[in-house]
């Protein structure tokens, strides 16, 4: 979890640093361990630089916040539904995404794993999830 709630400025440099080399790191098939990097406390001071980054390396993140949970960064169009139907419904199955698209369930399965790929959903078993990090303080 990284929290941005008390910090108050932040520089396209530092945004490079933080955000862009963590995500790199942590996201894609070349990650050391499976991890996650779960965002808190983005306000919109932070989302020039944050958006930046994320669009110079073809980037997404999860951020949480008192609207609950947002997807930031470059997604195409199938991915960000596929997303969608995940927050709204919770822990679902590629054939529910499917129905909901509508897709070929062979097609949602594909979107779906290269959302948890990019660890931007959790897969647990034979759902998908959005990545679920207690707010508490």
């Amino acid at each position: 979890m990284l929290d941005f709630t008390h910090v108050r400025l932040l520089d396209f440099s530092c945004a490079d640093e933080i955000v862009g080399k963590l995500l790199l790191r942590t996201a894609g098939r070349d990650a050391d361990l499976p991890s996650y990097l779960v965002f808190r406390g983005l306000h919109d001071d932070h989302l020039d630089p944050i958006e930046s980054v994320l669009e110079r390396y073809a980037l997404a993140l999860v951020a949480h916040g008192d609207d609950g949970v947002t997807l930031f960064g470059t997604v195409d169009a199938e991915e960000r539904a596929a997303w969608d139907i995940v927050r709204a419904q919770g822990r679902v199955r590629a054939d529910a995404v499917a129905s909901a698209l509508p897709a070929d369930p062979v097609h949602a399965e594909a979107l779906l794993a290269r959302l948890a790929e990019r660890r931007l959903l959790m897969r647990v078993d034979d759902e998908y999830a959005i990545i679920d990090v207690p707010l508490a303080a």
